[in-house]
């Protein structure tokens, strides 16, 4: 807590927790975040939404773990999603991924580090829109490990469904690689055994997964669901990754590492490079300092890389990656850690560090 402040009749007390505003009105017994325009410590992941409403999403924050909204964004309320760290005192614990189920209206997975010593990460299930939820994996229990009391790397990895079986799901983690189940999240095998991943991807019809790296490795690939894995490019880490929505063999990355990202500090600008044979070869596009990629489901030819090259932050492509250029609509001028499809056309929401924006002018 960095500060308390009690009204003039006493009857309400708000704190700072990190940056979430908390509220009692008992005396401090109890206490709720005011989370209005939601703007928290970090962001890993971008907000997750409901491909069965737009208006209902989920994101998970560090150091505050889940909050849900109803209304599109303009209002936010905490989901308790391990509730024994709520019971008596509102406790700090890490959200790092939270995914909705792509044919599952209520159903929604999240990701939870907890405080202390427990950092290391759960996956949660709920089956009543984020009312109630059900521990399913716990990777330390399950698969071990070394894991740091504190903030480590443990909070970083990825969440996804094949798309044409979602009870078939991969999740990645920076410290023990790949997992995959193949009933909806009940029972996980270990596919892969690596460090520094960071985020999944697959192809639309599932047979094809892809893992980014960073620092070292580059990315990898499977061609079989996910049950074994190939290098599919080496470098010293993949900064950006997307796969194309329509076409089976697809996709971008970005190569190298970002000069301005806290997850390394490198020497050279990112190449951003496309292959069309499932990660087999690949053709440079462009010779830019390119981070997190973005493609629109709706129009694939339009793209957005974030990038500091020439200080422009964020660069839109109408081609299919072959140019760029400055694309600032309802933006901050800073780069972006990633993007999410905003749940309709045209409609694109960027996450930065600390705070989320959103376009709905990506289609002039």
């Amino acid at each position: 807590m960095s500060t308390l402040t009690v009204t003039a009749d006493g009857a309400t007390w708000l704190k700072c927790d990190s940056s979430l505003m908390c509220r009692s009105t008992d005396f401090g017994v109890s206490w709720t975040g005011s989370t209005v325009g939601l703007q928290v410590l970090c962001y890993f992941q971008g907000p997750a939404i409901s491909p069965h409403d737009p208006q209902q999403a989920m994101v998970a924050a560090l150091d505050q773990g889940v909050f849900k909204t109803s209304d599109g964004g303009a209002s936010w309320k905490p989901v308790r999603v391990q509730t024994e760290w709520w019971d008596d005192n509102w406790q700090n614990h890490d959200g790092s991924v939270v995914k909705a189920h792509p044919s599952r209206k209520d159903t929604w997975f999240a990701i939870i580090h907890g405080y202390g010593g427990t950092r290391h990460p759960r996956l949660h299930r709920s089956d009543d829109g984020g009312e109630t939820w059900k521990l399913v994996l716990d990777l330390k229990e399950q698969f071990g490990g070394e894991w740091g009391k504190w903030l480590d790397d443990s909070e970083m990895g990825d969440l996804c469904f094949d798309p044409s079986n979602p009870d078939v799901m991969h999740l990645c983690n920076y410290q023990l690689g790949v997992f995959k189940s193949i009933d909806g999240g009940q029972s996980w095998k270990h596919t892969l055994k690596t460090k520094n991943g960071l985020s999944l991807v697959t192809s639309p019809s599932g047979q094809h997964v892809y893992l980014q790296c960073l620092k070292r490795t580059g990315l990898y690939a499977s061609h079989d669901r996910g049950d074994t894995w190939e290098v599919a490019h080496p470098a010293d880490g993949v900064d950006g990754l997307v796969h194309h929505p329509k076409d089976e063999t697809t996709l971008f990355i970005s190569d190298g590492q970002h000069e301005n990202y806290w997850s390394y500090k490198g020497t050279r600008p990112a190449k951003l490079l496309k292959s069309t044979d499932a990660g087999k070869t690949w053709t440079q596009l462009a010779a830019l300092d390119s981070g997190p990629l973005y493609i629109d489901p709706v129009k694939p030819d339009i793209m957005l890389m974030s990038t500091l090259h020439g200080g422009k932050g964020i660069l839109r492509s109408i081609d299919g990656g072959k140019t760029w250029s400055d694309f600032h609509h309802d933006a901050p001028s800073y780069t972006a850690r990633g993007f999410t499809y905003g749940g309709t056309p045209g409609s694109v929401l960027y996450h930065m560090f600390g705070n989320m924006a959103r376009t709905t002018k990506l289609h002039d």
